[in-house]
């Protein structure tokens, strides 16, 4: 590899270094962390806050705002999943063919 001039800077290197385990996991990058900021900045406003209250008092707030507030007040619903809502396991048995010893002899 050439060396470059002393008058050419060379930027740091980037990306993947050896011994550098880089950003921890479930760590924020600068971006997310600035959007988030940004977010709260507005949603703090007092401005924002009375519109959100009239529209929730008026009944025109959105559905889908609505719902999300009411799980971030509340949590989420939790929703029961049917598994085999008709058959048990004991009735899935009984449906199978019976077999007989003489089935095995042959």
């Amino acid at each position: 590899m050439a060396v470059p001039p002393p008058h050419v800077k060379i930027p740091p290197k980037r990306g993947f270094q050896p011994g550098n385990p880089g950003r921890p996991k479930g760590a924020r990058s600068k971006k997310q962390r600035e959007i988030e900021a940004f977010c709260r900045a507005l949603f703090e406003r007092p401005k924002y806050q009375r519109r959100i209250r009239a529209g929730w008092d008026a009944g025109t707030l959105d559905p889908g705002v609505e719902r999300l507030l009411l799980q971030y007040g509340f949590g989420r619903v939790t929703q029961p999943v049917k598994v085999g809502a008709e058959d048990s396991l004991l009735a899935l048995l009984r449906r199978l063919p019976v077999r007989s010893p003489s089935d095995d002899a042959t």
